[in-house]
């Protein structure tokens, strides 16, 4: 019997943990409708067994049957028209060249890095090229980076919610990606919405059970894998038509980091109490990331001003050990 490509997506679906990415994970309920979905669900159990070898080997050897991975992969093959059968999603996967965390982890041992990249880099080179227009693009590009630094799931989009009134003592000219945090309300901000659709339509960020409020849910393994491909200094080269101009662009989404470093410091020195422990999160988790003392002493304060003086004091400090080095974004 054939494999087609619907159900190839439908193995997917049963194997990965995330089943709200797709209707066949949403039973009806009425019980007709339920009892064959489930009826369908054992069939593609059992066409996995019997008719996908190269799939199984797929699973096994490139993914080393990673959760995570399938999930990436999956979704990607859903969402993705051009790949039009497994084999073609196999083949574009295996053309992203093996990073070095694939390369010097035994996969035995290390079985939450191997393939893990690639289907990261593979996922992010899909949205790439599913965008219209370099401006979504590199807004895609550099929301996810953004996205790489900031908690997992605790991100509120009143991060993302400010007036070009709010950060007018910003330098605007030195601070590319402005435009992503700039509206009153997130209906208004449409590149950031656009952004973070494309984010969510390749599984790179789950929606939120309150997107009005909180940004999205991105994995820490897909945020550690975004950060070392394209956070750090170096960026390797790989093996696709998209590689030169992705990578170009991920050389410019880099500096949306140094930006939302500025806007943090900006609304905790300026914003509300509310706002200043809604945001008390995102500050730690990026000033891990970054150098930049006027950040870290606007924490600091915040620390010290909610009476958490132990937090006040280690912050304090490594704000003053940068600023007598002469280091800051």
């Amino acid at each position: 019997m054939k494999v087609t490509r619907s159900a190839c997506v439908s193995v997917f679906v049963v194997l990965s943990p995330d089943r709200a990415l797709t209707p066949a994970g949403l039973f009806a309920q009425d019980k007709k409708k339920r009892h064959t979905d489930l009826r369908e669900e054992v069939m593609l159990h059992e066409q996995l067994k019997t008719n996908t070898q190269g799939l199984v080997e797929f699973l096994k050897k490139d993914l080393q049957c990673l959760p995570l991975s399938i999930c990436l992969i999956g979704n990607l093959f859903k969402s993705d028209p051009s790949l039009t059968s497994m084999a073609a999603l196999i083949q574009r996967f295996r053309v992203v060249k093996l990073r070095k965390v694939d390369e010097s982890k035994d996969p035995e041992r290390y079985r939450h890095y191997y393939g893990l990249v690639r289907s990261v880099l593979l996922t992010v080179q899909r949205m790439w090229e599913g965008c219209s227009t370099d401006e979504e693009r590199e807004d895609a590009l550099a929301l996810l980076v953004a996205m790489s630094v900031l908690p997992c799931n605790d991100t509120p989009t009143r991060l993302f919610q400010h007036s070009k009134a709010d950060l007018s003592s910003l330098n605007e000219s030195a601070l590319l990606f402005l435009n992503l945090f700039q509206a009153g309300t997130v209906e208004e901000n449409g590149r950031f919405d656009q952004a973070r659709k494309m984010l969510q339509k390749f599984g790179l960020v789950k929606r939120s059970n309150d997107e009005a409020r909180r940004v999205g849910n991105i994995h820490n393994l897909v945020q550690k894998c975004v950060w070392e491909e394209w956070g750090g200094e170096d960026t390797p080269e790989t093996a696709v038509s998209t590689a030169d101009a992705l990578n170009s662009a991920a050389q410019r989404a880099k500096a949306v980091v140094a930006t939302l470093s500025k806007v943090l410091e900006h609304r905790i020195d300026n914003g509300s109490l509310q706002e200043q422990r809604d945001l008390a999160s995102s500050c730690e988790s990026v000033a891990k990331h970054t150098s930049n003392p006027l950040l870290l002493q606007s924490l600091g304060d915040f620390y010290e001003n909610n009476s958490n003086l132990g937090s006040a004091l280690a912050t304090l400090k490594k704000s003053l050990a940068l600023q007598q080095g002469g280091v800051g974004c």
